[in-house]
């Protein structure tokens, strides 16, 4: 991520950043430069995340996913709702952008 922002100055202006879900570390510094740099992005929900991260979770502790990964979730619903646009391969993997009630278009591709 930090090389990205130092790099993004150096290159041409792009139209359209598009930024791959899970972006676990670089995410907000893309989101970050996209806002200041006036560069509209989309996010292309590739694969469900915290959500795979609940099976790492001991059997009585899996309710409780919710609450254990809360910052994760929290992260990517503020992702998702600074976005120009959400792309999913399957409707599945577009609920998290319906969840966090984007404002954004939104399509399955």
């Amino acid at each position: 991520a930090a090389a990205f922002a130092r790099r993004a100055g150096e290159e041409a202006r792009p139209d359209l950043v598009v930024l791959a879900e899970p972006a676990l570390f670089f995410g907000q510094p893309v989101e970050r430069w996209c806002r200041a740099a006036g560069v509209p992005f989309v996010v292309d929900v590739l694969d469900l995340w915290p959500e795979l991260f609940r099976v790492v979770l001991p059997a009585p502790l899996r309710s409780l996913d919710r609450l254990v990964f809360g910052p994760l979730y929290a992260r990517r619903a503020r992702l998702l709702r600074r976005a120009a646009g959400i792309v999913a391969v399957c409707r599945d993997y577009l609920a998290p952008a319906v969840d966090a009630r984007v404002g954004c278009p939104t399509t399955v591709s």
